[in-house]
């Protein structure tokens, strides 16, 4: 018990020299190579809300396209070296949902889930992407938007991937009471609580927590509390039945702790037409090789299990 604790704590504090001499990459970089290199675009949404998207073109006229819709406040540098790799095969648009701080909200907007959805839809019809080579490729709580957006029958894309799918937002305990009542300022005492629950409980490494505490750090507080308390508490697994018709790839992180893996099982269990496979750690999904296991997927389907 006591060599548990010690791991465990040495995890979250870390030893006083590892912390002078090594910083993750994470804390030494600040725009990832893919902004840098990324189209930038504004998208007007039927609200009149508009939404960043980044954009590469790939080399090859025949590419697929892809349309990335991230986790709640990821961060295009979470995803870099997916990004970096996957830019060589596919045309990618990476759409950035309306709690990022780059949304511009209209005061009236309702942003809830259905909402946030329905920008997934107006993305493809504004941009006029092809859906027959289009794979929508979703993680954590963007796998609820995509789940409501395909709900919906406005769009029929190729191919939809889902990453560690979940059926509600996880948040720190209470926190989902709290942020319907509480004001920002108090809001902001609950941050190192946060932080140490990241650190404690939702991380497989270093590497990850301090990808999370970025994300914190980053966070726009008032729209994370305007829709964070319309999501709070609330659970979705009806809108995972709605979507047999589609052809869609489970992708489960049964390592990591963010993602419960009995819920992406019962999931999977949910949707018909659904094929499964897992590829274990966030750190996988996230990288170099899923761009390749994302290729091979294309080419063979069936690397995935009914």
């Amino acid at each position: 018990m006591k060599l548990l604790l010690k791991s465990r704590f040495s995890f979250i504090l870390g030893e006083k020299q590892m912390k002078k001499k090594r910083k993750t990459k994470f804390d030494l970089l600040g725009i990832s190579e893919f902004e840098k290199i990324s189209e930038e675009i504004f998208v007007e949404m039927s609200d009149h809300s508009k939404l960043r998207i980044l954009h590469v073109s790939s080399e090859k006229e025949s590419a697929y396209t892809i349309l990335v819709i991230a986790g709640w406040a990821s961060i295009p540098l979470g995803w870099n070296d997916f990004l970096l790799e996957a830019r060589n095969n596919f045309e990618i648009f990476y759409l950035e949902t309306r709690e990022k701080k780059s949304s511009i909200l209209q005061q009236d907007s309702i942003n809830n889930i259905e909402r946030m959805a329905l920008d997934i839809c107006e993305t493809v019809e504004k941009l006029n992407l092809k859906q027959e080579r289009l794979i929508l490729l979703s993680s954590s709580f963007g796998t609820i938007l995509t789940a409501h957006a395909l709900s919906y029958n406005r769009i029929k894309p190729f191919h939809t991937i889902l990453i560690g799918p979940i059926a509600k937002v996880e948040m720190p305990p209470l926190i989902g009471y709290l942020i319907k009542v509480l004001p920002i300022p108090i809001l902001r005492l609950y941050k190192p609580f946060g932080k140490l629950w990241v650190k404690l409980f939702k991380s497989e490494s270093e590497e990850q927590a301090a990808k999370y505490l970025r994300v914190l750090k980053e966070a726009d507080e008032v729209k994370w509390k305007n829709i964070g308390k319309v999501i709070a508490q609330k659970e979705y697994w009806e809108t995972y039945e709605k979507i047999n018709q589609y052809p869609i790839l489970i992708i489960d992180e049964s390592k990591d702790k963010m993602h419960d893996t009995k819920v992406t099982r019962k999931i999977n269990s949910l949707i018909k037409s659904s094929k499964y496979v897992d590829l274990h750690t966030n750190y996988f999904t996230h990288s170099a090789d899923m761009a390749h296991f994302l290729l091979e997927f294309i080419k063979n389907p069936e690397i995935g299990q009914m």
